[in-house]
């Protein structure tokens, strides 16, 4: 009897394992070795993506929407502003491993593709975080976003590069005091 399978949670499944294999391998890494990792055959991996750059984008995309809904569950309606951004600061700080390893690949794809986002998907990765936070945390406008989300990219450089300089409670309780100010 044939094996049945839901190919839309065995699809979830070779995203979320090849996330590691990218993560730990790169973006060069070949389709042979990502279905070597996967431990599927290569006709697998083109059943369901039409090559490693439409799995790459497919599986950085799934990665950052498991974020920014984790992100919705843990913050409760009825909660202040100041403890959405509390949380939000949180989350990013416990799941730091996530964040540096999509930021460092999305930038290993811009340099492999001539500095160009081929796919866009760099754009909507960003979209996808700037609109959870500016959602969340009632911003006005883009800039705002677009901000804390350079202060995130800051933080995981800073903790990668100088990990004994990484203040980050601190800096986001700071930058929480000045977002609150402005307001």
């Amino acid at each position: 009897m044939p094996k049945i399978v839901n190919h839309e949670t065995y699809k979830e499944e070779l995203l979320e394992k090849g996330f590691d294999l990218f993560a730990n391998k790169g973006y060069t890494i070949t389709i042979r070795e990502l279905a070597s990792g996967l431990g599927v055959s290569t006709g697998t991996l083109y059943h369901y993506f039409s090559g490693k750059e439409d799995m790459f984008r497919e599986t950085m995309e799934h990665i950052a929407k498991k974020h920014v809904g984790n992100i919705k569950n843990q913050i409760q309606p009825d909660w202040s502003t100041e403890d959405r951004a509390r949380a939000i600061f949180i989350y990013v700080n416990m799941n730091d491993d996530y964040f540096k390893n999509i930021l460092f690949l999305l930038i290993e794809y811009y340099k492999q593709n001539g500095g160009v986002d081929t796919d866009g998907i760099i754009s909507k990765i960003a979209g996808l975080i700037r609109k959870i936070l500016q959602e969340q945390l009632n911003f006005q406008n883009e800039t705002e976003s677009t901000t804390l989300l350079s202060f995130f990219i800051g933080h995981i450089l800073q903790k990668k590069l100088d990990p004994m300089g990484s203040v980050y409670p601190m800096q986001g309780l700071e930058l929480i005091k000045i977002f609150m100010a402005i307001k």
